[in-house]
């Protein structure tokens, strides 16, 4: 039996019975009917060899990240980076879902600052922020955030659209309050 290792696949029948196979000569069972009624003649079908898909089939989870800064932690020299993630799909996804962080060094350099994990199943429609804090260096930084980060792994998602799953945020810096003399 063919399949995908990572269940990707649209879900079909068990039976394929013959070379000549459309759904309207064979049944479910694999049993051929006492009238074969020509694929072509049914009403929307015209589909030999191939399977009737029904509603949803092709539904999948979708997810997204966006990427803000918290600088409430400046006086201790710490830039907190908070990744929304958001299921903007129509299937939902398990907990524990990848967000790699990385600062983005002088040319578009990566240099990885970490891993966190979703801590919750997110359905359709719903989010989560998940945060983690990194040493802010001098000057203006940039930042990326990846979610989802290899869907080849079957630990992974496997999304509608694998293209939209990365934001960057440019020039964030800590700025000194200087007080009067």
């Amino acid at each position: 039996m063919y399949g995908d290792s990572h269940d990707r696949w649209v879900p079909t029948r068990r039976v394929w019975p013959q070379h000549a196979y459309a759904v309207t000569n064979a049944t479910s069972a694999g049993n051929p009917p006492l009238v074969e009624e020509p694929n072509h003649r049914a009403p929307g079908l015209n589909n030999l060899r191939q399977n009737v898909q029904g509603d949803g089939v092709f539904n999948a989870p979708d997810l997204t990240v966006s990427l803000s800064v918290a600088l409430d932690r400046c006086l201790h020299r710490e830039h907190r980076l908070i990744a929304g993630v958001t299921n903007e799909g129509s299937l939902g996804v398990h907990p524990g879902v990848p967000v790699f962080f990385e600062r983005l060094r002088e040319g578009g350099t990566p240099e990885a600052l970490g891993t966190a994990l979703t801590t919750r199943p997110l359905l359709p429609g719903q989010s989560e922020n998940v945060i983690v804090t990194v040493p802010a260096l001098e000057g203006f930084q940039d930042y990326r955030v990846t979610v989802d980060i290899d869907s080849s792994s079957s630990s992974d998602v496997a999304e509608c659209d694998e293209d939209n799953n990365e934001a960057v945020i440019d020039d964030v810096r800590c700025y000194e309050i200087i007080g009067p003399d």
